[in-house]
């Protein structure tokens, strides 16, 4: 048996052409971890940042949500394929606290 390790993720949102803020997406980003197998906790929002490096000349600021949750040692790589179509979603950096 595996234990759950607890990590913590930050997602990098691009929310020009979405209808949805940032608290909606914290919620579907809640989901989703429970969706691959983690218990998530409560988003922690950062609010528009510019960005350092842009991947597109109109993309000059993003929304950055982080969030805390505890999973098996799969649940981070199923995390970023459940979300790796997903347009909102820029980047996704996800460190093993402990």
């Amino acid at each position: 048996m595996t234990k759950t390790k607890t990590y913590k993720a930050i997602f990098l949102l691009d929310l020009r052409d979405q209808e949805k803020n940032s608290v909606e997406w914290a919620s579907l980003l809640q989901d989703a971890i429970k969706k691959s197998g983690g218990l998530p906790g409560n988003p922690i929002e950062h609010g528009h940042r510019q960005l350092a490096r842009t991947p597109k000349k109109d993309f000059q600021m993003g929304t950055y949500v982080e969030i805390s949750f505890d999973g098996q040692p799969h649940t981070p790589n199923a995390l970023q394929e459940d979300l790796r179509l997903e347009k909102a979603v820029n980047r996704i950096f996800i460190e093993r606290v402990s």
